[in-house]
């Protein structure tokens, strides 16, 4: 296999991703808009943006950024998946959930030293 051919992806996987990249720019977008801008003009600082304000909407990105780009994922694969396939995220997403949950009905024989 070629090195590109290992970056080949499926127009799919494509407009997913593009879906997820536009949502995280209008995210960024939207926390500077409200916490710099808004912020700005309900001190009554409209001239230049006041630094304490950017590093507050970047703290807030920095947080939020994350928890965002997995709800954007799972809409975007949701969106983009064929009506009646279940995606890759969704069937992966509760692995975890699922596997604690099959430890926790098996009963492992308590350990017996030898």
């Amino acid at each position: 296999m070629t090195p590109l051919g290992r970056l080949r992806r499926s127009r799919r996987e494509v407009l997913a991703s593009s879906l997820v990249l536009v949502g995280l720019v209008g995210f960024v977008v939207l926390v500077y808009v409200v916490v710099v801008v808004g912020g700005g003009e309900a001190v009554g600082r409209t001239s230049s943006p006041l630094v304490s304000l950017s590093v507050l909407a970047t703290a807030l990105v920095a947080l939020g950024f994350d928890p965002v780009q997995t709800r954007l994922e799972a809409l975007a694969s949701r969106v983009v998946a064929p009506e009646g396939q279940v995606s890759r995220t969704t069937r992966c997403g509760s692995w975890p959930r699922r596997s604690a949950a099959a430890m926790r009905r098996r009963s492992c024989p308590p350990h017996r030293p030898r």
